[in-house]
């Protein structure tokens, strides 16, 4: 199994991602702070899957190594059975918080 994405009470295997991308960001002077992004698009049968709690983790294993923890921010139903998942980094989620004096 290359991909693995658990998130909740479910997990999406290779033949249950129908697509989807992560974006690894890194600044090459260093000076600016990015995030890192992923947007699967998984295929699941429970429609509850678009009622997430704020601050949900979602983990994303590549070759049974855990590459990235991410923070749901949406889930946006694609078709029948097919769902859109996108999520933040934790670098992310400080970024869209309020800060004195910024971070």
């Amino acid at each position: 199994m290359r991909n693995l994405i658990v998130y909740e009470n479910w997990r999406f295997s290779d033949d249950s991602v129908a697509e989807g991308g992560v974006y690894l960001e890194q600044s090459l002077p260093g000076d600016a702070l990015g995030y890192d992004t992923i947007e699967p698009v998984v295929r699941c049968s429970d429609k509850n899957i678009v009622n997430f709690p704020p601050g949900a983790k979602m983990y994303w294993y590549y070759r049974d190594q855990l590459r990235g923890i991410y923070y749901v921010q949406s889930i946006q139903r694609q078709g029948p059975g097919s769902y859109a998942i996108s999520g933040i980094s934790a670098v992310g989620r400080l970024s869209s918080m309020v800060h004195t004096g910024g971070i």
